[in-house]
Order: structure tokens, then C-alpha cells, then sequence
């Protein structure tokens, strides 16, 4: 079960938001976090169905008559409507993907408990599956213990030396020593290797005196999931490539798939203009123009930002388009 939802810095200054304080004052806003923070709880995919106009009313503690805070949700834009009817929060999942997630997360980890452990109603005959497992693995593991004695023996006898000269081989640098958590392939991408833990850092297997390769795949997919409303990618080769693996190789910090997940989550989605939500909507940032030097810059600075009465700050909303779709156009 979800204990918080994420919201906005800007969510009080959202055109949505200030409406809803105009039609219904600031208890009206107070009912819509306690909608969010039920669906978080109890309906994490976001869609309410099978509740009641009534229900929902329930679920948040509305003491007036319940059509009237449904409907003045759905004509603003916070819930969306079907047929029944039924109701969906509007964008659930895109601005809040971590409770959105949070089903999907459940069943990855009670299939890996089920995978470790079995069904326990399955009694005598589980056990002994698991009893076969564990001689499997000791069997296995013994074999690489007698070969790690095997190797270390050497190194044992350095640091003890016998009355007889023997050379051994000095034990490996400790910087030499990489941890891998996630699968790389000289022919792809590095792939995390599977983890019911989907909220734990992602790490890309570090190679000797080099750059980690860039995962372009793992990063093209955080960007579908997380801007779903931009366009896709359907080709990804040549100077694209080339753009992304700069981007990655430029900044260590940027050599980790959690880093590029906050990119597209807390720097993209908080600059509208980057989602066709300031000047005419027709133009929409794609991978590619977000990834070009002089527009990632752009992003990284927060250009895009609402700041006054124009997009970025002020700035002249035909200069601004121009800017955008001339210097670095797509």
C-alpha cells in the first residue's frame, strides 16, 4: 500500500488549481488531495471504477450533495469520465508512476518469495523441491570454493611465507573490484538483472579504465514511461546515437538510468513548454531535440520554466517557438 502521492511545486499556480479555488474555495482543493491520497491507498491504477459519484463522495469526507463535487472535478479536469459512469483520475499514472506501480510491484515480489519458497500449501512435496535446490546449490558452490582456495592459495602463502621461495601473484587493486548488479552484452545495452525491488538504485556494470556503455534502449524506454505524450521513438541509430552517448559520457553523475529517470520526471515534465502546454501546443519536444548539446543545456537551466507571464521567464512566446524549432529543430 502507497503512504504518499507526489505533487507538484507548481501544483498552486496550475491553471486547474486556481480554478477549482474560484468555483469552491480552499476546502475544494482540500477534498482533491484527499481523492488523490485515497486513490494512492486503495485504487493505485488510478481508475475508480465500480464507485459512485456517492462513493467517491464518501471516500473524502464530502458533506454536501455528491454530483456536485463530481461534477465540478470532471469540468475542470481532475477526474475523467466513461460510460456506467465510471471514473478515472485524470493522468494518474504519469504524474504519480511510483503508486501507480504499486500493484505491479506487489506481484513481482510475491513471485519471487514464490520462486524462493514455494507454495506453502504444497506441504511435504515443497520441501522437498527446495532440499533438491539447496544440494543443487551446494554442489554448484562447492566447486567454486575449492577453485577460490585453489587461487588464493598463492596469495595465503605471501602473507605467511613458507622457509622456500615461492612467487605468487599479489592480490587483485581494490578499485579492479566491480560489483555487477545489471548484465551488459558487447552486442546491446546493459540490461538490470530481475528484481522484485523495482524502486532500488539502477547500476550499469562499470568496465576496466572506462566509460560504462550507454544504455540507450533502458533510457528511450524511462522516456516512454515517463512522457508518454511525447513523441515516440521508432528509429534510434547514427547521429542520435551519438548525441545520447555524449550526454552520458560528459558527466559521471549521468552514468546511472536513476539520474536520466529524474531527468524526464522532475526537469522535463516541470518545464510545459517542453509538453506543448504554453504558446500554440503544436510543437512537442522529441528525444532527439532534448538531447542535442545546446537544448539539454537549455533544459538542464530550467529555460523552459514558467517564471512570469510568458513561457521561460517572460520571454516573447513567437521567440521562444522560433528559438525552439530553428536553432535545433527536430
Amino acid at each position: 500500500m502507497n503512504s504518499d502521492i507526489r505533487i507538484s511545486t507548481t501544483f498552486f499556480q496550475h491553471h486547474k488549481t486556481k480554478k477549482l479555488l474560484r468555483k469552491m474555495g480552499g476546502d475544494g482543493v482540500v477534498y482533491l488531495l484527499k481523492l488523490w491520497t485515497y486513490t494512492a491507498q486503495y485504487r493505485p491504477s488510478g481508475d475508480l471504477e465500480g464507485m459512485s459519484a456517492e462513493d467517491i463522495a464518501v471516500a473524502v469526507d464530502w458533506p454536501e450533495e455528491p454530483e456536485a463535487l463530481v461534477q465540478v472535478l470532471a469540468e475542470i479536469g481532475f477526474l475523467d469520465t466513461g460510460e456506467g459512469p465510471s471514473y478515472v483520475i485524470h493522468d494518474w499514472e504519469a504524474h504519480n508512476p511510483f503508486a501507480a506501480g504499486a500493484g505491479k510491484r506487489s506481484e513481482r515480489a510475491k513471485a519471487a518469495a514464490k520462486a524462493r519458497w514455494g507454495n506453502p500449501e504444497s506441504g511435504a512435496s515443497n520441501a522437498s523441491g527446495n532440499a533438491k535446490g539447496m544440494q543443487a546449490a551446494c554442489d554448484e558452490h562447492a566447486g567454486g570454493m575449492r577453485k577460490a582456495c585453489a587461487e588464493h592459495a598463492p596469495s595465503i602463502n605471501k602473507q605467511c611465507p613458507s622457509p622456500s621461495p615461492s612467487p605468487s601473484p599479489a592480490p587483485l587493486a581494490e578499485e579492479n573490484r566491480v560489483s555487477i548488479e545489471t548484465r551488459s552484452s558487447p552486442e546491446g545495452p546493459a540490461t538490470p538483472a530481475p528484481d522484485p525491488a523495482e524502486d532500488e538504485p539502477l547500476k550499469i556494470q562499470t568496465p576496466k579504465g572506462g566509460t560504462p556503455p550507454c544504455p540507450h534502449q533502458d533510457i528511450i524506454a524511462l522516456y516512454h514511461k515517463h512522457l508518454p505524450e511525447l513523441p515516440q521513438v521508432k528509429t534510434w541509430s547514427g547521429q542520435r546515437q551519438k548525441w545520447l552517448r555524449s550526454r552520458w559520457a560528459e558527466d559521471e553523475r549521468r552514468q546511472n538510468l536513476n539520474w536520466w529517470e529524474l531527468f524526464f520526471l522532475e526537469l522535463v515534465r516541470e518545464q510545459p513548454f517542453l509538453l506543448g502546454r504554453e504558446g500554440n501546443g503544436k510543437w512537442l519536444a522529441s528525444l532527439e531535440w532534448l538531447v542535442r548539446p545546446t537544448n539539454f543545456a537549455k533544459v538542464l537551466e530550467g529555460h523552459y520554466k514558467r517564471k512570469g507571464p510568458g513561457p521561460g521567464g517572460g520571454d516573447d512566446e513567437a521567440a521562444m517557438l522560433a528559438w525552439a524549432e530553428e536553432q535545433e529543430p527536430c
